[in-house]
């Protein structure tokens, strides 16, 4: 318990510190403060949770560690490599928001906006899709099933937060929110502008993600 604060402390001061670096193109400041981002937020969910360690949580924050970690690194093929462990961790996300959904009486007004929900972002990533340059080809598929991914995690969340008005269901709304929005955000400045200028608002959304998937950890159930 006592431990909980420095956690968090070290978790936001990384966090502002990486997304200091993205906004200064400072890359010695990023490769010192974006990997202690997940151990950070690891020793906070440890110090907070109320339930046994869940082995699959530890999964999910080492997967994410992997892909921050080669996001860092510069080699070929780096945008295919990056996305395979965050494809993989967002996976994971899926079955534990699928298990929580699965609880839920079913209601045709939460189903009318998972569906209105899923179909927005998957027309967001297939029009982000259209503007990608033709050499970049090799990124269609990839990015189209990446899409329907997040469009499955932020139907989820809609269609839980629509059913219910829990901690856990607002904690797994944010975490949906800020997941879809960073990835677009990485996309679009990335893949299509090339605009470093706004690195930083991408990692924002990224980094402090982790905050909220952490709380939804914290606040679900079994």
């Amino acid at each position: 318990m006592r431990a909980r604060k420095p956690a968090l402390w070290l978790y936001f001061s990384a966090c502002i510190l990486t997304v200091l670096a993205g906004f200064l193109n400072d890359d010695v400041l990023m490769t010192i403060a974006k990997p202690v981002i997940i151990p950070a937020i690891l020793f906070y969910y440890l110090s907070a949770k109320k339930e046994p360690f869940n082995i699959w949580y530890g999964v999910f924050l080492l997967l994410t560690f992997i892909g921050d970690t080669l996001v860092l690194m510069h080699f070929q093929n780096e945008i295919l490599v990056i996305m395979l462990p965050y494809v993989l961790s967002y996976a994971l996300l899926l079955v534990f928001m699928g298990r929580d959904v699965a609880r839920l009486k079913f209601r045709w007004g939460g189903f009318a906006m998972a569906t209105f929900v899923f179909f927005l972002i998957v027309a967001i990533a297939y029009t982000l899709i259209s503007f990608l340059d033709p050499g970049r080809s090799g990124l269609v598929l990839p990015v189209a099933g990446y899409g329907v991914v997040l469009g499955i995690q932020c139907a989820m969340a809609a269609y839980h937060f629509h059913g219910s008005s829990s901690n856990m269901s607002f904690y797994m709304a944010m975490t949906a929110l800020f997941n879809c929005v960073s990835d677009i955000f990485y996309v679009l400045f990335t893949l299509i502008l090339s605009v470093k200028h706004y690195l930083g608002v991408d990692l924002a959304l990224q980094v402090f993600s982790y905050y909220f998937v952490i709380k939804y950890f914290i606040f679900r159930k079994r």
